[in-house]
């Protein structure tokens, strides 16, 4: 299963083009726009799951609202094929798991 780093970086390198221009650089697939919402690796075995989730499963945290409202706007960014928001986004919901992930071990 790829995580969402592996994700953006085949992002970045897809091109739509039509007669010899590039119309649209980077765009996420069918795949990754379905993954941006399951949460829950555990009720989808198998199955790739959204940023948030990928980082809950990673450092055994609780989702707060501040993450939640993260992944929203993760969600937006891949469904609108934004690959450089969502690359930021993904930094910022990462950073935001650490830090939680030092307030729930308290």
């Amino acid at each position: 299963m790829k995580t969402w780093r592996e994700r953006i970086a085949e992002a970045e390198g897809r091109r739509w083009r039509a007669f010899g221009l590039t119309l649209w650089p980077g765009h996420f697939s069918a795949d990754d726009h379905a993954a941006t919402g399951r949460i829950f690796s555990d009720m989808n075995p198998g199955k790739p799951v959204c940023a948030i989730g990928e980082m809950r499963d990673r450092y055994g945290i609780e989702l707060d609202h501040a993450m939640i409202a993260l992944g929203s706007d993760f969600m937006r960014a891949v469904v609108w094929n934004n690959v450089a928001e969502a690359g930021r986004l993904l930094d910022a919901i990462e950073d935001r798991a650490l830090a939680l992930k030092r307030e729930q071990a308290r």
